[in-house]
């Protein structure tokens, strides 16, 4: 079974599409109708699908499932599986797969087939990895590629990866990642791969769009991910960073390159703005682009938002690069991933559940502000210190761009809303604050505030899973909740509480 873009590289029985790769199967008959008389290409670049069936075949093949259940080392993991061939039915394929390409970047990444029910992977696992297909021979290529793919496949076998699944309660088999390897379509410029921009659109409902959008590769994880521009699609587009992320072959990974240096190789963000447009608009600040309401990219994405909420009908997020292709007169528009998707917080609150019913998080009867969402991470901030401002904000920003909500708990708000912490607690990542003091009267954000001890917050529950990811684990502590947890907070009825 194969369709225009996706097909398997090894032969599962049904070859059933699981996670993004389901939805992006689902958009490939619609593609024509979202840029219908747009002067825009739409286009799902090629896809690779290894699925967790071969992950499986693998581990009993080579009597490796005592990797599975044991706390080993992950490296050791990693260096375990990469003694062993790969299933001789997916080498194959590889191989002809390989024989059949230019060489060239490729990006692969691990799918869990808990995204089809709303629950995707905690923050550090299964990355999307960008890799060069390298101008060799055969033989190197494919242990290049091989080598890429058992990561994966260890990744599935890691302590994360386990306590994620245990918290779960997944099936044995969805506990292996499905594999998907794209060929982006990334131009070579100079000496670096890239696309002109990377935007991700949300639709909460027909008449609720907004948008980011950066130069260069959308990787929110990568610690030099330039601040992305919000807009909202069909107004203006407000200044933009002075660097982006590109693909650098001869060291294997994404590097940050200045937007003077990307202009020298050749892009100048033609589906954004005109040269006149950027004469007038001049600024002597180190920016990337001015775009104004009647910009391309702000006009076609609000039709774009429009025309998939007709098709979906429900709210999603939409990922995509664009840039101009030359030849045509056009600009082409790579869809990357879509997602349905649920916003992290609304203002109308839910109505409380009944306590017998569930398991409590918190429970305060002081609260400050009103609304309801549904939170994915907990970050307990230990420090208002520069380092703890840098990690946080890297952090929250990731959170944003994935469309996924927070609990930021502090001990004492007012503090640090008069300290240069003050505009990150008002960051849209954040569904809720947790505090053992109320803010002062100044207090203008929009988020609720819940007022209750810290010891309250039941953070040593056994429905969280604590993830240390930053060099200093003084600053905060990260957890997160695979099944995520639901927040209402009504001021009014002086009520707050989150449950499992």
């Amino acid at each position: 079974m194969e369709n225009n873009f996706i097909s398997f590289l090894d032969s599962p029985d049904g070859e059933k599409y699981f996670g993004r790769i389901r939805t992006l199967h689902f958009l490939d008959k619609r593609c024509d109708e979202l840029c219908h008389n747009l002067p825009l290409e739409t286009k799902i670049p090629n896809l690779k699908v290894i699925s967790h069936f071969s992950g499986w075949e693998f581990i009993d093949k080579n009597n490796l499932n005592w990797l599975t259940s044991t706390e080993y080392d992950d490296n050791n993991i990693c260096n375990e599986l990469k003694r062993y061939p790969l299933p001789e039915n997916l080498a194959k394929n590889l191989k002809k797969f390989l024989q059949n390409r230019v060489p060239g970047p490729l990006v692969i990444r691990g799918i869990l087939n808990s995204e089809d029910m709303g629950l995707p992977a905690a923050y550090k696992m299964f990355q999307p990895r960008f890799i060069m297909d390298p101008p060799a021979n055969l033989q190197t290529r494919f242990s290049v590629i091989s080598s890429a793919i058992k990561n994966i496949w260890a990744q599935s076998l890691s302590k994360l990866s386990k306590a994620f699944f245990r918290i779960l309660t997944l099936p044995h088999k969805d506990q292996m990642a499905t594999i998907m390897i794209s060929e982006p379509e990334l131009p070579h410029r100079g000496s670096f791969y890239y696309p002109d921009l990377s935007v991700v659109l949300w639709a909460e409902n027909k008449n609720s769009f907004h948008g980011l959008c950066s130069g260069g590769i959308w990787d929110p994880a990568h610690g030099k991910f330039p601040d992305p521009v919000e807009f909202i699609p069909g107004e203006a587009i407000k200044v933009g960073p002075g660097t982006l992320l590109a693909f650098d072959p001869k060291k294997d990974k994404l590097i940050s390159i200045s937007w003077h240096l990307a202009k020298t190789h050749g892009t100048k963000n033609l589906p954004v703005i005109t040269e006149d447009m950027a004469e007038k608009h001049k600024t002597k600040k180190k920016k990337q682009y001015l775009a104004t309401s009647d910009s391309n990219l702000s006009r076609y994405t609000k039709i774009i938002c429009q025309r998939l909420w007709d098709q979906l009908q429900t709210p999603f997020r939409l990922l995509f690069c664009l840039q101009p292709e030359m030849n045509k007169g056009k600009n082409t528009i790579y869809i990357n991933s879509i997602r349905t998707f649920t916003p992290p917080f609304t203002k109308t609150p839910f109505a409380f559940p009944e306590i017998v019913n569930i398991k409590q998080f918190f429970n305060s009867k002081e609260v400050l502000g009103t609304g309801s969402g549904i939170i994915r991470y907990l970050i307990h901030l230990k420090s208002d210190s520069l380092l703890a401002r840098k990690q946080l904000k890297h952090l929250l920003q990731y959170l944003h761009c994935k469309g996924y909500g927070a609990l930021l708990a502090v001990k004492d708000i007012k503090a640090l809303n008069n300290s240069s912490m003050a505009k990150l607690l008002k960051h849209p990542a954040i569904t809720v604050i947790y505090s053992e003091n109320s803010p002062s009267d100044s207090w203008t954000g929009d988020i609720p505030v819940i007022v209750s001890p810290l010891n309250k917050l039941n953070l040593s529950s056994s429905k969280l899973l604590k993830i240390n990811d930053y060099e200093n684990k003084n600053e905060f502590t990260i957890h997160t909740a695979p099944n995520p947890i639901l927040v209402t907070i009504d001021q009014k009825a002086g009520r707050g509480m989150g449950w499992f």
